[in-house]
């Protein structure tokens, strides 16, 4: 979604006419000089759009966050000067700056600002939301996403609920890949909210409306490849708490089977999670019949990559736990004993590296 949203502007350069030549020349050092000079012409409404492309286009070359919200802002001052019912009014770099802008004040956690961009930018979607369709409704919807989400961290659950329904309705009938994509994802994120309310059934209901949505989409799409395999894990979770074990056991399976069509090299870490739940499935017999070629087959997986990621470090420590586990009720003391010491080089490797990293 984002390296979408990158394109629209990747290539774009500025006017080129007379009046706004003299602007190509302009970098971060000297843009408050020229923004002071060019306040005091009469600039025209190409030149003005011009302007906020510059600061626009200047923002990545910015290391500093504040520097970067600084030149975001001068877009909104060119803006604000160019009429909205001129035909060729900059929808897209509106919609796309302010995304910008409130991503940078979530990462300061500027929580005033935060709130006020944010509903100036609702409010400018409502007022003109005929011209704001397709990758930037994906866009806008994507804003208040992470609009939620910031108040998710704040636990402020209830805007959080309220906004991404909001953001539902807007984009429903958006059915372009972008919209798609951003659909599914609320669906996710509405799943994680009706399942710690207990609300069981709204939850499944989402997480199924996330694999229905991405599964109308090419296999190659990232956003598909990481939550279709992880709704199917959610929904085994969910079900299985719920004493649902059947249907449990198909989702995780159906989780699994959709990890290794994707490819582990990236659906690893959520592979190594769903072996896990289908561990919880041991007593029944084909599961537990499975669980040595399914387990030994992700070790040896395992082993192409470094100790030094977290992530797969955690994993390798609970597939070994399980493989001796269950080489251990097969009385095999052999087999035992050799991932018994694995996860002891595995415990030794990460004690050390804590000890040294506290150094």
């Amino acid at each position: 979604m984002d390296k979408e949203i990158e394109k629209l502007f990747k290539d774009v350069k500025v006017v080129d006419n007379d009046e706004a030549k003299k602007i190509y020349f302009i970098t971060t050092g000297n843009i408050g000089e020229y923004m002071e000079h060019s306040e005091d012409e009469k600039l025209s409404n190409d030149a003005l759009i011009s302007r906020a492309l510059l600061n626009y286009n200047l923002v990545d070359d910015e290391p500093k966050v504040e520097k970067k919200i600084m030149l975001l802002n001068n877009v909104f001052i060119s803006l604000n000067d160019v009429p909205l019912d001129y035909e060729k009014y900059p929808f897209d770099l509106y919609i796309v700056s302010k995304h910008r802008l409130i991503e940078f004040y979530i990462s300061l956690k500027d929580e005033n600002n935060i709130e006020e961009e944010t509903a100036n930018l609702i409010e400018f979607y409502e007022e003109h939301k005929d011209n704001i369709t397709g990758i930037l409704r994906a866009c806008y919807c994507n804003t208040l996403m992470q609009y939620a989400d910031f108040n998710y961290q704040q636990n402020d659950i209830k805007t959080m609920f309220n906004t991404l329904h909001y953001a539902l309705n807007t984009i429903e009938n958006q059915n372009d890949v972008d919209s798609l994509c951003v659909k599914s994802r609320i669906y996710y994120n509405l799943a994680t909210l009706y399942d710690q309310m207990h609300d069981t059934e709204n939850a499944i209901t989402c997480l199924n409306n996330t694999i229905y949505i991405l599964n109308t989409l090419d296999d190659d799409d990232e956003c598909k490849q990481y939550y279709v395999p992880s709704a199917m894990y959610e929904l085994s979770r969910i079900y299985y708490d719920n004493k649902k074990y059947e249907d449990s056991l198909k989702s995780i399976i159906d989780c699994m089977n959709t990890c290794k069509k994707f490819g582990l090299e990236t659906t690893l870490p959520l592979y190594g999670k769903a072996f896990c739940q289908y561990h919880k499935f041991s007593n029944n017999e084909q599961v537990r019949d499975n669980i040595i070629d399914v387990g030994t087959e992700l070790a040896e997986f395992l082993e192409k990559y470094p100790k030094e990621k977290p992530l797969i470090a955690d994993t390798k420590n609970n597939v070994y736990t399980i493989l001796a586990l269950t080489y251990l009720n097969k009385k095999d003391k052999e087999k035992s004993n050799y991932y018994f010491d694995k996860i002891i080089d595995n415990a030794q490797y990460l004690s050390d590296k804590t000890k040294t990293e506290s150094i």
